[in-house]
């Protein structure tokens, strides 16, 4: 069965904010504060993540986010969960245009989850 892409997009919204919120410990995305660009300036692989993002580079964002992060380790898994809801946040023509369909970022965080969640417990969850 097709998912409808607006409610695959909400779905992705949800599992990253559970994500973030029971793995974490996080009630909000820390990226999305005002003055993003300050903020993040210690956080240099989120950035050069978000920049490849904006150009279109999907492929290469997410080479440099496996290359660089490691998603066992609780604030990498955060940041690359971040990196994923920006990603989920571009429409879905941006998306297609660049090869980089919505399911892919519902791929990308069930199996960083994975890495992170030894017992499957979240992992469950995404799935269903």
């Amino acid at each position: 069965m097709i998912q409808d892409k607006k409610t695959l997009a909400g779905k992705i919204a949800g599992n990253i904010r559970m994500c973030m919120y029971i793995i974490c410990g996080a009630a909000q995305n820390k990226y999305k504060q005002p003055k993003f660009l300050e903020n993040c300036a210690e956080d240099s692989v989120y950035y050069r993540i978000v920049k490849l993002a904006d150009d279109g580079r999907f492929d290469e964002a997410e080479n440099l986010m496996y290359d660089s992060l490691n998603p066992a380790d609780k604030d990498d898994y955060y940041t690359m969960l971040a990196a994923y809801e920006y990603m989920n946040d571009f429409d879905d023509e941006f998306l297609e245009r660049n090869n980089f369909p919505r399911e892919e970022i519902q791929d990308g965080i069930t199996e960083i989850t994975e890495k992170h969640d030894s017992e499957g417990l979240y992992t469950i969850l995404l799935k269903s």
